[in-house]
Formats: C-alpha cells, sequence, structure tokens
C-alpha cells in the first residue's frame, strides 16, 4: 500500500459519515446551552456547598439536580438545585436511599 492510499485511508476515518445522529436534539442543546447560564448564575449566588456532609470542602463546584435533569424544564429549575462541592457530590449520587432519606434528592416521580 503505497502513501497516497494511506492518507485515503486517513482522510476518510476524519470525515463525519452522513447521516450521523447528533449526540443530543436541537431542543435539548438549546436547553443545554440556558442550562449553563443559569447553574453559573447560580453557583454564583450559591458559592458554599449546601449539602455539607462528612468530607465537604466547603465551596460550590457542582450542582445537583435534586429532581432529575431527564427534560429540559427540569434541567434549568432552580428549585431543585443543590450547589455542592465534588466531594459531597459524589457522596449523594453514589447514596441514592440515604440522600433521600436527607432530603439532597427527591422522588422523581413527584415533579
Amino acid at each position: 500500500m503505497g502513501l497516497k492510499e494511506i492518507q485515503e485511508l486517513k482522510a476518510g476515518f476524519t470525515r463525519k459519515p452522513k447521516g450521523v445522529i447528533n449526540p443530543v436534539s436541537e431542543k435539548r442543546a438549546v436547553a443545554n446551552k440556558e442550562y449553563e447560564k443559569v447553574k453559573k448564575q447560580y453557583k454564583k449566588d450559591h458559592p458554599r456547598c449546601e449539602a455539607n456532609l462528612e468530607g465537604c470542602t466547603k465551596k460550590t463546584t457542582d450542582i445537583h439536580h435534586q429532581a432529575g435533569k431527564s427534560n429540559a424544564a427540569l434541567l434549568v429549575n432552580t428549585d431543585y438545585f443543590l450547589g455542592c462541592c465534588r466531594n459531597c457530590h459524589t457522596w449523594i449520587e453514589t447514596h441514592p436511599h440515604e440522600s433521600l432519606a436527607l432530603g439532597l434528592s427527591v422522588p422523581r416521580l413527584h415533579k
């Protein structure tokens, strides 16, 4: 195989194939863009971790979506936001039953 054939093969792998499905819908892409603005403002307004669990680093770095973020409305609804440090957010996500009991998450069927 010559250099020209190798270059053609490489070029074929870098092009986006026709008909590829976008990773998110256009509606979700708009919601994601809005979420970035809302998240930035929420973190500015809530600079201290609101979970304050053992191992807390005190500074909000993450947003925990207490009711999930399965639809665009929940994604940007600050009523269900909880500003967390990475340690607390990891604990909340890995301990769903305890998080519900502590009020750090809400049942997803009641929104």
